[in-house]
């Protein structure tokens, strides 16, 4: 267990409500984008701090960082994914997880990718199963170090990329996921069992590559294919919910319990690790929120049956922002499993796109939306225009009749240049638009975006 300390004031549980209420708004922080690709900036190559490699080297370790322009996002403060990628502790990059920044970026995130030390003599003999374990042992230590260490650099600098530390979320994948629960959850006494005398030569577990020693709460996580060493590690005040999504082929890391690689090789003992179903069920005796999904057919990090580009960031985009809606269920479910969380009501309310055509169009000259459309029913809409933050900024219910119709729906005389969320609504049914507004040329257009569109 790593040990986390916290001061409770009761002001400041009325200030993390407030700003998880405003984190709850409508269409932000969900499933599709929130802001165009346009609007999404980066800094890469941002250096969080430097250690030893295999090689006895000094390695600079960064991330690239991927955000909302802060000239247009509104909120002073965002909530933060930080993601380590795998590649066996040999291979794998940062921009590996690129895309993934961007979508989350895009849906209103800040969003982190970053680098790690890596290397140990993985071929050995030049046989299956022979690698060298000590050196194993040694790459896991090492890239918990690093994880850890860009989490406190995250939670230091927050002031400086418009983050909020409340709410700092991570996501790993297969062995980057392995050292991001290391950082999460072992305390450097347990360390000090599971990988004995590494911390003499190589300093603490979380004091290493930079000199930060500030402590950082991670508010949940997904876990990408990966495993844990020891769910014992796991203790009931580090209450951070776990969505791990995994293949039930997977013969690299365990869904269950095994042998790293499936490597059951008695004289040179690979590390035993404990799967998603194994961490489900830690979590559930200790009364942790947790969700598994699991793919039928899928091998290691790869599910046929689960999308990766469109399906598996939603998954995980939902995730985060039902917790941001202290909405968390736990379950275990094999197969497609991702309800919308577009809305920031609870997640047992859920809508649906207008199953009409509903042409949007700007009348400049009497600030006024023209809707157009056919409708099979008489019926009503609520028109509702929010600011990204989620303020409302008017609504409107207008009737429509049967077949064909035109509602006029007059703004306020003045809107702001900047972006904003047009919802319209019939019953159960609703429909998003965002739009853009020029008020220096006095121009207003309707975008509609490509939402995977990388």
């Amino acid at each position: 267990m790593k040990s986390v300390y916290f001061l409770l004031l009761i002001a400041f549980s009325f200030t993390c409500e407030a700003q998880s209420s405003v984190y709850c708004m409508n269409g932000r922080f969900a499933e599709n984008d929130y802001y165009a690709p346009i609007a999404i900036d980066s800094q890469l190559n941002i250096q969080y701090g430097f250690n030893t490699n295999i090689s006895g080297a000094i390695d600079t370790l960064h991330f690239d960082m991927y955000y909302p322009n802060t000239l247009i996002d509104p909120l002073a403060k965002r909530p933060v994914v930080m993601m380590v990628h795998g590649g066996g502790f040999v291979n794998g990059n940062k921009t590996d997880l690129t895309h993934y920044c961007r979508q989350l970026a895009r849906r209103g995130y800040v969003a982190a990718t970053i680098n790690y030390r890596l290397g140990w003599n993985s071929i050995g003999a030049g046989t299956a199963c022979t690698g060298n374990i000590p050196q194993l042992k040694t790459a896991m230590y090492r890239a918990a170090q690093d994880v850890d260490a860009a989490l406190r650099y995250l939670n230091f600098h927050a002031s400086d990329y418009a983050i909020d530390t409340d709410h700092l979320f991570a996501a790993g994948q297969s062995e980057g996921t392995m050292a991001l629960l290391l950082a999460a959850f072992c305390d450097q006494a347990e360390a000090d069992v599971y990988f004995p005398g590494l911390s003499a030569d190589m300093g603490g577990l979380h004091q290493g590559t930079n000199l930060i020693n500030t402590a950082y709460q991670l508010k949940g996580i997904f876990n990408w294919c990966g495993a844990i060493v020891d769910t014992n590690m796991i203790d009931a005040n580090e209450n951070i919910p776990i969505l791990s999504m995994h293949g039930l082929l997977d013969n690299v890391m365990p869904v269950d319990t095994g042998k790293y690689l499936s490597c059951n090789d008695t004289v040179n003992p690979y590390p035993f690790l404990f799967g998603p179903k194994q961490i489900y069920q830690r979590m559930q005796n200790l009364g942790i929120c947790s969700e598994n999904n699991f793919d039928a057919s899928g091998q290691h990090c790869y599910f046929p049956s689960l999308e990766a580009n469109n399906y598996l960031p939603s998954k995980f985009t939902c995730f985060f922002k039902n917790l941001l809606c202290g909405n968390c269920h736990s379950q275990t479910k094999t197969g497609y499993n991702s309800p919308s969380c577009m809305d920031a009501a609870p997640t047992s309310i859920h809508t649906q796109n207008l199953n009409e055509d509903i042409s949007v169009r700007y009348q400049q000259a009497t600030y006024t939306i023209l809707l157009s459309g056919e409708s099979m029913t008489t019926k009503s809409l609520k028109i509702s225009l929010y600011s990204l933050s989620g303020q409302m900024l008017f609504e409107s219910t207008k009737p429509i009749h049967k077949g064909y119709y035109n509602v006029h729906v007059p703004l306020p005389n003045v809107l702001a240049s900047g972006l904003y969320l047009l919802q319209i609504q019939s019953g159960s049914e609703m429909m998003s638009r965002k739009i853009v507004v020029d008020s220096l040329f006095q121009t207003f257009s309707i975008i509609v975006y490509d939402l995977y569109n990388p």
